[in-house]
This record gives structure tokens, sequence and C-alpha cells, in this order.
């Protein structure tokens, strides 16, 4: 971190007696930031926002970091260990009726690994599964409709940076990445990036969404992830959805309203074919609600109308926003409690993303009722 500090004040006293003012500069590292388990004190230090666990306004994970007699097969073989929880599963609800949740400690560490100790052994880092109950709570990437062999892929192939970047929309806020050497670049990719989106008149060679009035939400990305390849061949012109989208970049992170200004100018622009059905409403959405999407396709939930759109007011004020929306029974589904709320004021009925997916057919009966 670059720090711009003024010292003029403080060289100009000893000038004024004359002297002359020598300064050494010495560069001092702060140790990095503990990525161990943080104890919960109380249950109070430990908030659900929509089925995803919270400490303030972070978003984090849950594990039991004491391995006791289980932390030798725990170094062996991570299946043998302690899951962490990334929601609020059938799991951690059992252990808080037991009255054994102060096992857990919480932590936003999104390297994949974590500090576990047993008895008078020295701690150390290993990777630990995610627990199963909660990715079914959630329908990560689908895992209700998949098949028991998929479901283990999908706990092996769980990246916890990945959980934190789809979810981030809940919370805005996005935990420290990893650090990494050089990201590959050119030196003149930034010239390079922008002579591709001008050429491209600065519309999303994938929707098509006209973004000249807000350049920096357009990107040029390398379709086969080298990122010093720059032939005209391997580079594609995306808005910042589209580019989050593409395959291997789950990690890459867009602000909610960034998504949600992309959304807008989409509807806005005639030119932009969003198509109809559900796999459009997949393409579009938020990542955030991919499980909720999954979960209504497989109990044939009508597509809504659109994804990501705004609510006005009769004044005409934009006073809510929702991710899904179903516009002549005016049904949808929100993130965050105040447009749910605002939404409501508006003759909407709307609900948040967990209860929906958990409810699923009270809002198909709702629909075909509407």
């Amino acid at each position: 971190m670059k720090l711009n500090v003024d010292l003029s004040a403080l060289l100009a006293q000893p000038k004024k007696m004359g002297d002359t003012v020598v300064v050494v500069f010495r560069e001092t590292r702060l140790p990095p930031l503990s990525r161990e388990g943080v104890k919960l004190e109380t249950l109070d230090d430990l908030r659900v926002v929509d089925g995803l666990l919270a400490h303030g306004n972070a978003q984090v994970v849950l594990y039991i970091q004491d391995h006791s007699f289980n932390f030798e097969r725990a170094l062996e073989s991570p299946r043998d260990a302690n899951k962490f929880h990334i929601s609020e599963c059938k799991t951690i609800r059992d252990m808080r009726a037991s009255g054994r949740f102060e096992r857990y400690v919480m932590t936003n560490n999104a390297s994949g690994k974590f500090y576990i100790t047993g008895g008078w052994r020295e701690g150390v880092y290993i990777k630990l599964n995610v627990c199963m109950n909660c990715l079914e709570k959630l329908n990560y990437k689908g895992y209700r409709q998949k098949a028991k062999s998929e479901r283990y892929e999908t706990v092996r192939q769980f990246q916890a940076e990945e959980f934190f970047e789809k979810y981030s929309s809940f919370f805005g806020s996005f935990p420290s990445r990893q650090s990494g050497g050089k990201d590959g670049y050119t030196d003149d990719w930034a010239v390079i990036s922008r002579q591709m989106r001008e050429e491209a008149g600065f519309f999303c060679q994938e929707c098509q969404v006209d973004l000249s009035a807000h350049p920096r939400l357009l990107h040029t990305h390398h379709m086969n992830g080298v990122k010093h390849d720059n032939s005209k061949l391997n580079l594609k012109v995306l808005c910042i959805d589209c580019h989050s989208k593409e395959l291997n970049h789950e990690r890459m992170h867009v602000p909610r309203k960034d998504r949600l200004t992309v959304s807008r100018l989409r509807r806005e622009q005639a030119q932009v074919d969003l198509g109809s059905g559900w796999d459009a409403i997949a393409k579009f959405a938020d990542p955030a609600i991919e499980g909720l999407i999954a979960q209504c396709r497989a109990a044939d939930v009508p597509a809504p109308d659109e994804c990501g759109v705004d609510i006005d007011n009769e004044a005409g004020e934009v006073v809510a926003s929702l991710e899904l929306a179903w516009w002549k029974p005016k049904i949808g589904v929100a993130i965050h409690e105040q447009d749910i709320e605002a939404a409501r004021q508006c003759g909407w009925r709307v609900d948040k993303v967990n209860y929906t997916l958990e409810h699923v057919h009270q809002l198909k009966a709702a629909l075909f009722a509407g």
C-alpha cells in the first residue's frame, strides 16, 4: 500500500533554527493479518443474511478449529477432517440446539486453507472440505439437481474465493485475495485494450449492450486465457457482467451496482436482444441467484419476464431493484431487505432469495394463481 505523507510542517521547524535537516527513510513491513479462526464469544457475533453467514458487514465461514484426537487423520485426508460451513445449514442449526455451537470459529480467509490445532500440537494450515448440507441449502451450482457422484465432485472442486465472489452481491465487499506474482499482461495492454473497445464501438460483443457512456464497464477478454497473447483472434470485447461469466472467470469481482447498471442499459437499448425463458435469465442474472434459478427450473416454475430490474414508485423514482420479476402478477425476488420492503410498498409480492429457494412451490402456485 502506498502512503503519501506531508512532512513539510515538521521539517520546517529545525530550519527555523538554522540547522541542517537530514531525513532517513526506512522501509517497515507490517506483519500479515492472521488467517486463524476468530472464536465466537456469543451467538450475537454471528448474523445470518438470507442463509449466508456474516460478522458485521463481512461474509464469513465457520469451522471447528480444534481437531483434538482427530488431528493426525485430518492431516492425512480432508475427508476425515471437520468440514467448514458457508451457510446456516442443518448441521449449524443442530449445533446451536445442542449447545455445542461455541466450538466454532469464523474466518473470511479466501485462500481455501484453514488453521487447525490438536491438543498440544502446533497448529497448521490444511485444506478442509465444505459441508454438503451447506451446498444443499444454497443449491450451490445446482447441487440438489446433481447425482451423488457429481455432488462429491462439487465438494472436491469447491473454491472459497469463487464462493465469496459469487455471493458478493449480498454484502458488497470481498475478502482479501491471495497474494501472487505478476498477472501476465504485456506492458502495452492498456493501449491494446482501448483500441479494441474503440473498434467495437464500445459495444459488448456478447450481449450487444452499448457502454459508450460507461466505458469502464467494458473489458477486453483473452479467450484462451493467455494474457500475453494479444492477437486479435484471441481478443473479445465484453461488458463487465458477460466477462465475469466466461469460463474460469468465476473469481472476478463485479460490484452489484455495476451489474445493475449493465442490466438497466440492456433493457433501455432496443438493440439488445435479451431473449426469453430460463436460458436467457440464467445468462444475464446475478450469479448470486444461480442456485435459485436451478431450483426453479427443476420445479417447472414459469420463467420470469426479466432479471435485474428497477421498480419505480408513483413519482417515477427508482425505489427498489429486483433480481427476478414477473410483471403481470407483480411477483419478484430480491437480495436486500430494503429492496423487498420498498417493492412491497409499491404493491409487489417480493421475497428473499433463500426463502424463495426453500419455498419454490409457493412461488409456482402464486404465479399460476396470478
